[in-house]
């Protein structure tokens, strides 16, 4: 029996916990970075939106932590390796090496970014 993993379920649960782990107080700052990162991922895909919230200034730097956090929790779930160093420099080269280079999981981890960022940006407006 093989168990089929829900990527709509998984990416409303990646939003929830992006939200919960900002906390609802900076919802509004959030919601605006969200919606930044949703534009770069679905123009540029998911390697741009990385560095977009890698390279973030000092102020946004919290929020893009647990947006990025998020995400990658996400994209773990549809990859086979394990990223165990959280760097920067790291994930990229774990998107380069996992994502960008095999078609198929890079058009599916861009959809599921994208639903995650646009559950996301909705819930920051509760």
């Amino acid at each position: 029996m093989s168990l089929q993993l829900n990527l709509d379920h998984e990416a409303a649960l990646a939003a929830q916990h992006m939200l919960q782990s900002i906390g609802s107080a900076n919802w509004g700052e959030a919601e605006r970075l969200i919606r930044k990162t949703l534009g770069v991922v679905q123009e540029n895909g998911v390697y741009a939106g990385t560095l977009f919230l890698l390279t973030r200034p000092e102020k946004e730097k919290p929020i893009a932590g647990k947006i990025v956090g998020g995400l990658f929790d996400l994209l773990l779930k549809v990859t086979p390796e394990a990223l165990k160093d959280t760097r920067s420099v790291a994930r990229l080269a774990y998107l380069t090496g996992n994502v960008t280079g095999k078609l198929q999981t890079l058009l599916l981890v861009k959809s599921l970014w994208e639903q995650a960022l646009i559950y996301a940006r909705y819930g920051a407006k509760l």
